[in-house]
């Protein structure tokens, strides 16, 4: 990222931090993301890439990133899964509102209305396919790459059961 354009682009180390972090270090969304930095850069004519233009770049890619991009990251066989959508949907929320703590299991099913085994289990396949990652610490739930998350709390593809989970768990106690 650094070397390629090194002698007019010039990327800050806050830069490209924050372009490892909310890629999670995924070369194709890296590159997807530094694309759409080089394309702006070139176009208003910077040669030094803040977190600012990271931030400004990755709003854009995040309205045009189709479903064709990440669908690998939430279906199976290219069939999703009602629970790990409804799931994802209160995990990306949660990560957007930049809370403190990953959501626990006890926290995911007074959100929805999904067995608890239901709902364990599609945390496992989440887990194991390496979307989701679940914290030592307190034993929470968090999206594993924050550009994910935003897609996915964007533009929702969440199916027509995954809302019904949803919306028949607003009136538990969390």
């Amino acid at each position: 990222m650094r070397n390629e354009h090194r002698a007019w682009l010039e990327f800050s180390d806050a830069a490209v931090q924050k372009i490892y972090a909310v890629t999670h270090g995924n070369p194709f969304f890296a590159q997807l993301l530094c694309n759409r930095i080089y394309d702006d850069a070139c176009e208003l004519r910077y040669v030094q890439v803040s977190d600012r233009d990271v931030d400004a770049a990755l709003t854009r890619v995040l309205e045009t990133l189709g479903t064709e991009s990440v669908s690998h990251l939430y279906t199976v066989n290219a069939k999703a899964n009602s629970v790990e959508l409804a799931t994802l949907f209160l995990l990306a929320d949660h990560d957007a509102k930049l809370a403190r703590e990953p959501l626990t299991l006890a926290s995911l099913l007074g959100r929805m209305s999904a067995k608890e085994d239901e709902v364990r289990e599609a945390l496992q396949r989440l887990v194991e396919r390496e979307v989701v990652t679940r914290s030592a610490e307190t034993g929470g739930f968090s999206v594993q790459m924050p550009l994910f998350a935003k897609w996915f709390q964007l533009h929702s593809p969440v199916d027509a059961a995954g809302w019904a989970l949803l919306r028949r768990g607003e009136g538990k106690a969390t």
